[in-house]
C-alpha cells in the first residue's frame, strides 16, 4: 500500500506542476499540457481505485477471520460444556454408592 500512496503523491505533485505550466502556456503547448494533466489525473484515479480495492480486500479478510474465530470459540465452548457430562456419565453417583453398601 505504501507504494501506491507514493505513486498517488507523485501524481498529485505532477498535476500541480503541469497545471502551473499550463497556466503560463499558450496555444498548442497549453493543449499538450492539458493532455498530460488528464493522463496524470487518470493515473491518480486508478491509484485511488487500487488503494480502495486493497482496503476493501483487507476489510473482507479481517471480517472472515473474525467470523472464523467466533465459530471456533463457539465450538470450543460447546465442547467444553459436553466434556464434564461425558466424564460423569460412566460414574455412579456417590449417594447411590452409599445407599447400596
Amino acid at each position: 500500500m505504501a507504494q501506491i500512496e507514493r505513486e498517488i503523491a507523485a501524481d498529485k505533485a505532477e498535476i500541480a506542476k503541469l497545471k502551473a505550466e499550463r497556466d503560463q502556456a499558450a496555444g498548442e503547448a497549453k493543449a499538450k499540457l492539458q493532455a498530460k494533466i488528464d493522463a496524470a489525473q487518470n493515473r491518480l484515479q486508478a491509484g485511488r481505485d487500487q488503494l480502495n480495492e486493497k482496503i476493501e480486500a483487507i476489510k473482507r479478510e479481517g471480517e472472515a477471520k473474525i467470523k472464523s474465530l467466533q465459530e471456533q470459540a463457539a465450538k470450543a465452548k460447546s465442547e467444553t460444556k459436553a466434556k464434564p457430562e461425558k466424564c460423569l456419565a460412566g460414574h455412579v453417583p456417590i449417594t447411590k454408592r452409599v445407599l447400596t453398601s
